[in-house]
Parts: C-alpha cells; structure tokens; sequence
C-alpha cells in the first residue's frame, strides 16, 4: 500500500510541474493612423488608442514577448481610461495577427478575438480583457520564444452612431497598457521523466505483488 502511495505521489508530482499559468506584460503598445504613427519603438509604453476620433481611425498595437512553452488558453487584458467612450452599441473591437506596426499591417492577419464595446465596457476607467481564440492560441505557440504583435481596430458602427468620437483604450499612461495571460504546459525535464517512470515502476510493483500475495491465499 505505501508502494502504491508512493508511485501515486511521484505520477501526481509530474503532472503538477508541467502546466502553469502567468501574466505578461506587454513590451510595448501604440497606436497608427492612415497618415503617421506614436510610440512605434520597442519599449514598454504605456498608450494605446483605437476607434474614430474627429474624422480619423485609429488602429493600436501590444508587442509581447511569447515564453517557449506551450499555450493552451490565453487572453489580453487592455487598460480602458474613464474618458474614453463608445456611443455606438454595435461597436466591436478586434484583435489581429500584425504583419507590423503601420496602419493597414495592424489589422492585416487573422482574427484573433473580439469583444463587444458596449457603454458598460467604456467610460469607467478599467481593464477590459479579451479572450483569444484558437487561431491565436496556434499563433502564440508558433511564436514561442519569441515576439508576438497583435493589432486592434474598432469596427461595428451601425446607424445609431451620432458621434465623430468613439475611443477605446486610448492614454493608458501610468498604468501597463496590457498584458498576456496564459496557461501553459511546458516540457518535462530528464528528472521529471525520471520521476514519473520511477511512480509508474512502483505502481507496477506494487499490484504486481498484491496479486502475488492473493494468490498465495
């Protein structure tokens, strides 16, 4: 019976050290027009901007960088100033797979989630989290170990837009901009292999001893 315990416990603790979770920071973030762009660098900056504003779209962008593990969920979660706001209920915002920081590169690639930016979503200074479809979730693990650059864009106006002005996560400056959140497994080191055969063995030996000792009664 301790055997069996044992080997449990050895099979348990294998499994525990290969999955987690974790919040990234975003590396950088910003925002492009159809006719220029703001903090196009790579540092961590804290401003994004996206929708319509006087006559002009913007787009916004969230540079992350992936950790080489394996992603099976994720989301990203964008700060939302209190000032900005949607009137239009239609409006949805979407994230892309960037091919790169300009206006027409930020919403180039696939989809990779959305939400609805309805009153209750903007104006009260919060973040606003996205869930990441699987062809994200495929994307991340393509880029693991590497840099990842997801695009936004307020699309979705429908006839009840009266305003020249619907924003979304625009001037984020003092708090992260965004953040990646995963949950992951990683790759089991040698000791951790060695760990789990070492709990299957003694399973093994266990019942085959148990049936050793049933047989004899």
């Amino acid at each position: 019976m301790k055997l069996l315990t044992l080997g449990a416990l050895a099979t348990v603790a294998f499994i525990a050290q290969s999955s987690f979770a974790s919040d990234i920071p975003a590396s950088g973030s910003g925002w492009c027009l159809s006719f220029g762009c703001g903090n196009t660098d790579t540092n961590i900056v804290s401003n994004s901007y996206a929708g319509l504003d006087s006559g002009n779209t913007f787009h916004d962008w969230f540079a992350v960088n992936v950790p080489n593990v394996t992603i099976t969920t994720a989301s990203l979660t964008i700060w939302n100033d209190a000032f900005n706001h949607i009137d239009d209920p239609d409006s949805i915002f979407s994230l892309y797979a960037a091919s790169g920081i300009d206006f027409d590169g930020l919403v180039s690639g696939d989809v990779l989630g959305a939400i609805g930016l309805a009153g209750v979503d903007t104006g009260v200074g919060h973040y606003v989290t996205v869930t990441l479809n699987p062809t994200a979730i495929a994307a991340l693990n393509t880029a693991a170990g590497g840099s990842f650059l997801f695009g936004g864009a307020v699309g979705g106006f429908g006839a009840s837009d009266d305003s020249s002005v619907n924003t979304a996560f625009g001037w984020t400056d003092g708090h992260p901009g965004a953040f990646l959140t995963i949950n992951a497994s990683t790759a089991p080191e040698p000791a951790s292999w060695a760990m789990m055969l070492l709990g299957f063995g003694v399973v093994g030996y266990g019942l085959r001893r148990s049936m050793q000792t049933r047989r004899r009664i």
